[in-house]
């Protein structure tokens, strides 16, 4: 994982996501339709929030139907912008769910996120 510092805020970001959420569908989507109480998390840079490509990668996954057993962990050196934090929810409003990654940032990127209607949480408060 000594890659993601270098791809961070760079068009690779989102092209890396894509393929995550695409592998994902692939490999997990049967399981997780199958299975009650389980969820999935891929960690998502801020800057690809609100930009569209978590959704087009799940409806080209044929994935929408999952949105409420995946979460979405923010990266811990980054936040969404306000195109990012509206996308968040709207996103929430269709079930999905977000975690804020514990960091020296968490406390900040919680307040920002709090002003929206999403819900934040620990990724080990989701997992347990």
């Amino acid at each position: 994982m000594e890659f993601i510092p270098q791809i961070e805020n760079t068009p690779v970001s989102g092209l890396v996501t894509c393929w995550v959420i695409d592998t994902v569908a692939r490999e997990l989507a049967t399981w997780l339709r199958g299975h009650e109480g389980v969820h999935i998390a891929i960690n998502v840079p801020p800057e690809v929030f609100g930009r569209g490509a978590l959704e087009y990668a799940a409806a080209k996954a044929r994935v929408l139907d999952l949105t409420s057993k995946v979460v979405l962990e923010i990266t811990e050196r980054g936040v969404p912008d306000k195109t990012g934090r509206a996308a968040s929810k709207s996103g929430h409003q269709r079930g999905a769910r977000m975690a804020v990654l514990p960091s020296s940032e968490r406390r900040r990127l919680h307040g920002i996120l709090s002003r929206t209607s999403v819900n934040t949480s620990r990724a080990a408060a989701i997992s347990s």
